[in-house]
């Protein structure tokens, strides 16, 4: 089976959506991969695997600006989460997919995005440095399809887990608080959460706002099992496996290759997911130690509280300048 660092990439410097949330994109890439989304509950999932297809796939994904709860948002679930096999929605509205009978690892994104507008939106090719970016003056959105995209990828490998792609995370978090809260017995056996939804290249978090939710010995071990000088960093700021601290023990966030998130200037290096991809199929996951003891997320994890956006920006008050810029 061809793995995602395997095939080329379509030739072309531009994607275009169709500013039309919900409808098909109407580009001028005409590949295979077009018709996928329309098939997929009949197509064998090595056909998601194949690079060519893999990227392809985070392209049009990434042509979606996803406020919370907004119909763009909505499109791009359907479209790209709703006919995977096995997935399913619980009452928030989170997208849940088990792999495995008794999975000890929970992988994360989130579907929504920083925009202010729902619709489709055209992105730009840098294929020298390997970027996707815009030149309008607004979020790529990159935080965090590509966390999902990830996640899509893992799945069709077939990498045991508890899968969950949350709403509302820009907003607070809001569905894995609800989560959390009202279906805590859905964790129930997991001992690590990893979340896809970290800039930069090379950090395995082991602090949000800065509290601990990641002990360093779990972290070492990971970096060590994905090698491309990932490391354990302390200067995490906020993600949904913020809200699971209490209840699950390692509690983490991935560096996925998006710089300056949440802004105009925001980017996603394509050819450093092109590594990553095949070191987190690498990693035995089951195999990292487990040495922190669940502890709540500070006072946002106790009963009858909850992260607010003050909350947030209170947590990016404290942290250095530079950092409140690029938190992700």
């Amino acid at each position: 089976m061809p793995t995602a660092s395997q095939g080329g990439f379509v030739a072309g410097s531009m994607v275009t959506g169709n500013g039309r949330g919900g409808r098909g994109c109407r580009s001028r890439w005409r590949h295979p991969a077009s018709d996928l989304f329309r098939r997929l509950r009949g197509l064998s999932w090595r056909f998601f695997t194949d690079g060519e297809i893999a990227m392809h796939l985070l392209r049009e994904m990434l042509t979606y600006q996803r406020p919370a709860r907004s119909p763009s948002e909505r499109a791009f679930i359907r479209r790209f989460l709703d006919q995977v096999p096995g997935m399913v929605r619980d009452d928030f509205g989170n997208r849940w997919l088990r792999i495995g009978t008794r999975p000890t690892t929970l992988f994360c994104a989130h579907t929504d995005s920083v925009h202010t507008i729902s619709g489709r939106q055209r992105l730009r090719e840098d294929r020298r440095t390997r970027r996707f970016y815009k030149d309008d003056g607004r979020p790529l959105g990159a935080d965090d399809a590509t966390g999902c995209w990830l996640l899509l990828q893992l799945i069709a490998h077939r990498v045991p887990g508890l899968y969950v792609f949350h709403r509302e995370e820009e907003t607070g978090g809001d569905g894995s608080d609800w989560i959390a809260r009202e279906t805590p017995g859905v964790l129930a056996g997991i001992e690590r959460a990893i979340a896809f939804d970290r800039r930069g290249t090379g950090d395995v978090i082991t602090h949000q706002c800065r509290v601990r939710t990641c002990s360093t010995n779990f972290a070492q071990a990971l970096a060590a099992q994905l090698g491309l000088g990932f490391a354990p960093c302390a200067e995490g700021v906020f993600t949904d496996t913020a809200h699971y601290a209490g209840l699950i023990p390692e509690c983490t966030n991935l560096s996925i290759g998006y710089e300056h998130a949440h802004t105009g200037a925001e980017y996603q290096d394509y050819g450093f997911l092109e590594e990553l991809l095949p070191a987190l199929l690498r990693v035995d996951w089951a195999a990292l130690p487990v040495a922190r003891v669940c502890a709540p997320f500070s006072r946002w994890a106790e009963p009858g509280d909850r992260m607010t956006t003050a909350d947030r920006l209170a947590c990016l008050g404290s942290l250095p300048p530079a950092e409140r810029l690029v938190a992700a």
